[in-house]
Protein backbone atom coordinates (compact mmCIF):
# COMPACT_ATOMS: atom_id res chain seq x y z
CA UNK A 1 0.00 0.00 0.00
CA UNK A 2 1.45 3.65 -1.31
CA UNK A 3 1.50 6.33 1.68
CA UNK A 4 -0.60 9.31 0.70
CA UNK A 5 -1.93 12.28 2.04
CA UNK A 6 -5.41 12.71 3.31
CA UNK A 7 -6.62 13.19 0.01
CA UNK A 8 -4.73 10.71 -1.77
CA UNK A 9 -3.63 12.78 -4.02
CA UNK A 10 0.18 13.11 -3.98
CA UNK A 11 2.57 11.10 -1.71
CA UNK A 12 2.88 11.54 2.17
CA UNK A 13 5.99 13.99 2.50
CA UNK A 14 8.74 11.83 4.80
CA UNK A 15 8.41 14.33 7.42
CA UNK A 16 4.79 13.32 7.92
CA UNK A 17 5.52 9.70 8.70
CA UNK A 18 5.96 8.54 11.91
CA UNK A 19 9.71 8.48 13.06
CA UNK A 20 10.52 4.86 13.11
CA UNK A 21 9.37 4.60 9.63
CA UNK A 22 11.40 8.01 8.68
CA UNK A 23 14.31 6.90 9.92
CA UNK A 24 13.86 3.66 7.90
CA UNK A 25 13.28 5.19 4.66
CA UNK A 26 16.18 7.20 5.27
CA UNK A 27 18.04 4.29 6.42
CA UNK A 28 16.87 2.80 2.97
CA UNK A 29 17.87 5.37 0.85
CA UNK A 30 21.62 6.05 2.33
CA UNK A 31 21.92 2.09 1.65
CA UNK A 32 20.59 2.18 -1.95
CA UNK A 33 23.27 5.02 -2.89
CA UNK A 34 25.89 2.98 -0.49
CA UNK A 35 25.36 -0.02 -2.86
CA UNK A 36 24.95 2.08 -6.57
CA UNK A 37 28.32 3.98 -5.51
CA UNK A 38 30.29 0.42 -4.35
CA UNK A 39 28.93 -1.03 -7.57
CA UNK A 40 29.84 1.78 -9.83
CA UNK A 41 33.84 1.63 -7.82
CA UNK A 42 34.21 -2.21 -8.60
CA UNK A 43 32.90 -1.64 -12.68
CA UNK A 44 35.16 0.64 -12.64
CA UNK A 45 38.05 -0.63 -11.14
CA UNK A 46 37.23 -4.57 -13.01
CA UNK A 47 37.37 -1.42 -16.06
CA UNK A 48 40.28 -3.40 -18.52
CA UNK A 49 43.12 -0.69 -18.58
CA UNK A 50 44.03 -1.57 -22.31
CA UNK A 51 41.81 -0.70 -25.00
CA UNK A 52 43.08 -3.89 -26.95
CA UNK A 53 40.25 -2.94 -29.77
CA UNK A 54 41.83 0.79 -30.51
CA UNK A 55 38.56 2.61 -30.07
CA UNK A 56 38.78 6.47 -30.76
CA UNK A 57 38.07 8.37 -27.36
CA UNK A 58 35.46 10.37 -29.37
CA UNK A 59 33.34 7.32 -29.80
CA UNK A 60 34.02 6.51 -25.90
CA UNK A 61 32.61 10.01 -25.31
CA UNK A 62 29.61 9.51 -27.13
CA UNK A 63 28.50 6.33 -25.97
CA UNK A 64 29.12 7.18 -22.59
CA UNK A 65 27.19 10.75 -23.08
CA UNK A 66 24.04 8.04 -24.39
CA UNK A 67 23.93 5.87 -20.98
CA UNK A 68 24.32 9.21 -19.24
CA UNK A 69 20.94 10.58 -20.97
CA UNK A 70 19.14 7.30 -20.97
CA UNK A 71 20.32 7.27 -16.94
CA UNK A 72 18.85 10.43 -16.39
CA UNK A 73 15.47 9.93 -18.46
CA UNK A 74 14.88 6.77 -16.40
CA UNK A 75 15.89 8.51 -13.34
CA UNK A 76 13.49 11.27 -13.78
CA UNK A 77 10.92 8.80 -14.23
CA UNK A 78 11.82 7.24 -10.99
CA UNK A 79 11.72 10.22 -8.92
CA UNK A 80 8.09 10.93 -10.88
CA UNK A 81 6.14 7.32 -9.50
CA UNK A 82 8.27 7.07 -6.09
CA UNK A 83 6.43 7.32 -2.57
CA UNK A 84 8.97 10.12 -1.70
CA UNK A 85 10.48 11.99 -4.41
CA UNK A 86 12.63 14.51 -2.46
CA UNK A 87 14.10 11.65 -1.22
CA UNK A 88 14.71 9.54 -4.38
CA UNK A 89 15.84 12.79 -6.20
CA UNK A 90 18.85 13.48 -3.74
CA UNK A 91 19.32 9.34 -4.57
CA UNK A 92 19.23 10.22 -8.03
CA UNK A 93 21.25 13.35 -8.25
CA UNK A 94 24.12 11.74 -5.77
CA UNK A 95 24.29 8.60 -7.97
CA UNK A 96 24.21 10.41 -11.13
CA UNK A 97 27.36 12.97 -10.37
CA UNK A 98 28.95 9.56 -9.09
CA UNK A 99 28.29 7.97 -12.82
CA UNK A 100 29.19 10.91 -14.42
CA UNK A 101 32.81 11.07 -12.25
CA UNK A 102 33.78 6.82 -13.00
CA UNK A 103 32.68 7.30 -16.52
CA UNK A 104 35.35 10.60 -17.56
CA UNK A 105 37.80 8.46 -15.00
CA UNK A 106 37.05 5.45 -17.13
CA UNK A 107 37.59 7.49 -20.42
CA UNK A 108 40.59 8.97 -19.40
CA UNK A 109 41.96 5.98 -18.36
CA UNK A 110 41.16 4.13 -21.84
CA UNK A 111 42.72 7.25 -23.27
CA UNK A 112 46.10 6.68 -21.55
CA UNK A 113 45.89 3.49 -22.08
CA UNK A 114 45.97 4.47 -26.08
CA UNK A 115 48.20 6.67 -25.89
CA UNK A 116 50.00 8.03 -22.75
CA UNK A 117 50.61 10.55 -24.74
CA UNK A 118 47.46 12.20 -24.47
CA UNK A 119 48.03 13.10 -20.74
CA UNK A 120 51.16 14.89 -18.80
CA UNK A 121 51.50 11.52 -17.40
CA UNK A 122 50.52 7.74 -17.56
CA UNK A 123 47.12 7.50 -15.88
CA UNK A 124 46.26 4.37 -13.48
CA UNK A 125 43.03 3.88 -12.31
CA UNK A 126 43.50 6.33 -8.96
CA UNK A 127 44.79 9.02 -11.36
CA UNK A 128 42.13 8.83 -13.77
CA UNK A 129 40.05 8.89 -10.93
CA UNK A 130 41.91 11.80 -9.33
CA UNK A 131 41.97 13.81 -12.88
CA UNK A 132 38.42 13.57 -13.42
CA UNK A 133 37.30 14.88 -9.85
CA UNK A 134 39.56 17.85 -10.17
CA UNK A 135 38.23 19.01 -13.14
CA UNK A 136 34.85 18.23 -12.02
CA UNK A 137 35.78 20.54 -9.01
CA UNK A 138 37.45 23.23 -11.07
CA UNK A 139 40.51 22.80 -9.19
CA UNK A 140 43.12 22.13 -11.86
CA UNK A 141 46.20 21.43 -9.93
CA UNK A 142 48.02 21.53 -12.93
CA UNK A 143 49.96 18.30 -12.19
CA UNK A 144 48.17 16.13 -14.40
CA UNK A 145 47.34 18.13 -17.91
CA UNK A 146 45.91 16.79 -21.25
CA UNK A 147 48.87 17.32 -23.75
CA UNK A 148 47.02 17.31 -27.24
CA UNK A 149 44.19 18.80 -29.06
CA UNK A 150 42.10 15.41 -28.29
CA UNK A 151 42.61 15.40 -25.13
CA UNK A 152 41.90 18.90 -24.38
CA UNK A 153 38.87 18.37 -26.25
CA UNK A 154 37.90 15.56 -24.10
CA UNK A 155 38.49 17.34 -20.72
CA UNK A 156 36.55 20.62 -21.99
CA UNK A 157 33.43 18.07 -23.08
CA UNK A 158 33.68 17.58 -19.34
CA UNK A 159 34.23 20.92 -18.06
CA UNK A 160 30.92 22.27 -19.88
CA UNK A 161 29.01 19.20 -18.90
CA UNK A 162 30.26 20.47 -14.99
CA UNK A 163 28.49 23.41 -15.57
CA UNK A 164 25.35 21.96 -17.08
CA UNK A 165 25.16 19.54 -14.44
CA UNK A 166 26.17 21.32 -11.06
CA UNK A 167 24.09 24.46 -12.85
CA UNK A 168 20.98 23.44 -13.88
CA UNK A 169 21.36 19.30 -13.77
CA UNK A 170 21.25 18.61 -10.17
CA UNK A 171 19.01 21.42 -9.30
CA UNK A 172 15.93 20.62 -11.57
CA UNK A 173 16.48 16.84 -9.93
CA UNK A 174 16.35 18.22 -6.64
CA UNK A 175 13.55 20.38 -8.07
CA UNK A 176 11.38 17.68 -9.49
CA UNK A 177 11.12 15.76 -6.13
CA UNK A 178 10.09 18.86 -4.05
CA UNK A 179 7.51 19.50 -7.41
CA UNK A 180 6.23 15.83 -7.19
CA UNK A 181 6.15 15.93 -3.20
CA UNK A 182 3.93 18.94 -3.04
CA UNK A 183 1.53 18.42 -6.07
CA UNK A 184 2.42 21.72 -7.22
CA UNK A 185 4.60 23.21 -10.38
CA UNK A 186 6.56 25.82 -9.66
CA UNK A 187 3.61 28.81 -10.76
CA UNK A 188 1.58 26.87 -7.92
CA UNK A 189 -0.34 25.07 -10.47
CA UNK A 190 -1.42 21.71 -9.33
CA UNK A 191 0.30 18.91 -10.80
Amino acid sequence: MKPTSPGGSHPTKLKDLPKAERRRQVRLAILRVLIGVVLLVLLYWITPIKNQYGVHPFLVLLLMLIVFVVLIYFSVRRIMHDDFPQLKAVQVAILTVAFYLFSFAALYLSMSAIDPGYFSEPLSHVGAFYFAVTVAATVGFGDITAQNDIGRLVVTVQMLINIALIGVGVRAILALGKMRATGKAPDGEEL
